[in-house]
């Protein structure tokens, strides 16, 4: 009897979970936060430009950064189907960006990453964002396991941390 018991309870806690078989959260970016300055001033009223790239779609956001340099981000999310296609590389691409009124184009954050899942060193550095844009364009290395590989790069013009390796981005 406590074995039918049992079973029964496993079947309705199966059937019970159903509708969240085959749904999956693909998390493309934490929450962003950051400061703009140019040679130490804070700047007042600069657009900020987000763009998430994954399965051959763009998703543009916008945000004006306040009277101390400040702006931020809502995490970029959503709810799917679970793909087991071989198609999905699974690539997420992030630009975040501003451009100054020379026209010249200020890298804030840019990457390509592997999976839909948030990596601790995107979490680290995006939630803390200080970009001085005077600063050159900078490759950082960052490792996925902590183990020293260069598994993926950002390029920035912010101060980042937790990389193994960083330079003077050069074309």
């Amino acid at each position: 009897m406590k074995l039918i018991q049992s079973l029964n309870l496993s079947i309705l806690l199966f059937l019970g979970s159903s509708s969240l078989v085959g749904k999956e959260v693909y998390q493309y970016t934490p929450e962003i936060h950051g400061v703009l300055t140019q040679s130490g001033t804070p700047m007042n009223d600069q657009e900020v430009v987000l763009r998430v790239g994954v399965r051959g779609d763009i998703q543009e956001f916008i945000a004006r950064t306040d009277d101390q340099g400040r702006f931020s981000f809502q995490s970029v999310q959503e709810t799917k189907p679970t793909s087991s296609s071989f198609l999905d590389q699974k690539y997420v691409l992030v630009f975040l960006k501003t451009y100054l009124k020379s026209g010249e184009e200020i890298t804030i954050w840019e990457s390509s990453i592997d999976g839909y899942e948030i990596d601790d060193f995107a979490k680290k550095n995006m939630i803390d964002l200080n970009c001085e844009v005077t600063d050159e364009l900078y490759y950082f290395a960052f490792s996925y396991f902590e183990n020293g590989d260069d598994d993926t790069y950002v390029y920035s013009q912010c101060r980042l941390f937790g990389y193994v390796d960083s330079g003077i981005y050069e074309e």
